[in-house]
């Protein structure tokens, strides 16, 4: 008895932002010839994006649903993410300003860690910030 290796492929589809919108596989090579074509059932995963390029759905197939969503919501700096089940979370992402602000440090303690390793136009632009969080 001979056996003869298969390969395995995955395919990965590309919009015209340059994302990857659609993954199919891996799965065997069933046949010989191109085109390769999947089986019936195979594993694929489809997102779609805003239009800040940022995952708004992700679809995984499932052989028992059809495909499970996974859905993306943000606001400001917060992120939701609802997996299939219903279930959320929460992220919020913290800004430079915010992180030192939280430390309670004086406002001269923080320009000058910060102009340590920055540009005073940077700092300057970074203390109306600050400021305008402030308010």
């Amino acid at each position: 008895m001979t056996l003869y290796p298969k390969s395995i492929v995955t395919r990965n589809y590309y919009d015209e932002m340059g994302r990857n919108d659609l993954v199919e596989g891996p799965f065997f090579v069933t046949g010989v010839g191109f085109p390769i074509e999947p089986p019936d059932q195979y594993p694929w995963t489809q997102t779609s994006f805003d239009e800040r390029g940022r995952p708004v759905t992700v679809e995984n197939s499932d052989g028992e649903y059809g495909s499970v969503p996974t859905i993306f919501s943000y606001r400001g700096l917060s992120t939701t993410i609802t997996d299939p089940d219903g279930g959320s979370k929460t992220e919020k992402k913290i800004t430079w300003a915010g992180s030192f602000r939280s430390l309670n440090m004086p406002m001269m303690e923080i320009m000058t860690r910060i102009m340590s390793i920055m540009s005073p136009a940077t700092c300057c632009r970074l203390l109306i910030t600050m400021e305008t969080e402030r308010r």
